[in-house]
């Protein structure tokens, strides 16, 4: 009976810290929403205000900047969603073997024409691509869609970015190479969802980044940044090898 009413007492006390944390990342999440969509939302509301009392002309080019802020303000509500769905564990993760030779190639060859607007190219390293990764799929895709994006973004027209892979005896790490800078203020600020940048590189909500650095923890994975000596930027996701799993 004593050790029946121990494993119930731990049982509760469980099932209450989950409730407390359920209840933590519901109102990170609603204030979350407030933070983002506040601004965005009074701007809109000024436009159409102004619009029904004769100040502002609703034309067709007026029109699509509304409709495109709309859009932009859905996406900001599921990306907040997907970031919350993460932390909590309501997403299952499937962990399968990945080539990354086949896995990289992919994600250079689904952004060659990006960058190609930039006149930037995308290189691969020669180094360890034959080496297989234990990952979900999905959360993969998502991660380097995220980095690949963000790099191109912020690498000037005619420039490189690099992306290799470095491995030893426990860790492999896939690093996303670009010309740029971040401020020592902001590097250890980049993976908050509520980071903005002051600079005018990295600019953007960081949300897909937090994203991005979510779904490495639940692989049991980091995602890190650091500036060289050389002026680029170096995101590195590192992941266990096969063998230390």
């Amino acid at each position: 009976p004593i050790k029946e009413l121990s494993d119930s007492a731990s049982a509760a006390e469980k099932l209450q810290d989950e409730l407390i944390y359920n209840e933590k990342m519901q109102t990170n999440w609603l204030q979350d929403i407030t933070h983002d969509l506040k601004a965005p939302i009074a701007a809109l509301g000024i436009q159409l205000d102004a619009s029904l009392n004769g100040a502002l002309k609703i034309d067709n080019e007026r029109l699509e900047k509304l409709i495109e802020e709309t859009r932009q303000l859905n996406e900001m509500v599921n990306e907040l969603s997907l970031y919350t769905s993460i932390r909590t564990g309501e997403i299952k993760i499937t962990k399968e073997r990945i080539l990354l030779r086949s896995f990289l190639t992919e994600i250079l060859d689904r952004f060659k024409s990006v960058a190609d607007k930039k006149n930037i190219k995308l290189e691969l390293g020669s180094q360890n691509l034959d080496s297989e990764i234990l990952f979900d799929k999905k959360g993969l895709y998502r991660i380097f869609n995220n980095l690949v994006i963000n790099a191109i973004n912020n690498t000037a027209v005619g420039e490189n970015i690099y992306i290799y892979v470095n491995k030893n005896e426990h860790t492999l790490t896939v690093s996303i190479e670009n010309p740029g800078c971040v401020s020592e203020e902001e590097l250890p600020l980049l993976f908050n969802r509520l980071f903005r940048s002051k600079d005018s590189g990295y600019e953007g909500r960081g949300l897909g980044l937090a994203i991005s650095n979510a779904i490495a923890e639940n692989n049991d994975s980091k995602i890190s940044v650091h500036n060289t000596d050389t002026g680029t930027v170096v995101f590195n996701l590192a992941i266990a090898t096969l063998n230390s799993h």
